[in-house]
């Protein structure tokens, strides 16, 4: 599964005396932030309950669904639309 590497790459000494942490993963990082959205937009939550009435799940593994559907989302744009130098995304060319 890509997880979209380390959402805060480590570049210490990772020697056996001095072992470093990679931390969360980018779609750790954005399944979160994802979740922070959807927790504050009211209208979003009265979704969440619905979708949750329907697959007979709790609103919180609902939530958690969706916010990592989003995080995986946004790593698959990443991978296909690059940012350019000034900030713009643009399309991978196909040669």
């Amino acid at each position: 599964m890509n997880d979209g590497g380390p959402a805060y790459p480590n570049r210490g000494d990772n020697t056996p005396t001095h072992d470093c942490y990679d931390g969360m993963s980018r779609l750790d990082y954005f399944a979160g932030e994802a979740m922070k959205g959807m927790l504050g937009n009211p209208t979003l939550m009265l979704s969440a309950a619905e979708v949750a009435k329907q697959r007979s799940i709790t609103i919180m593994d609902s939530n958690a669904i969706c916010a990592v559907e989003q995080a995986r989302a946004l790593l698959r744009v990443l991978d296909i639309l690059p940012v350019d130098t000034d900030g713009e995304a643009e399309p991978k060319r196909t040669e």
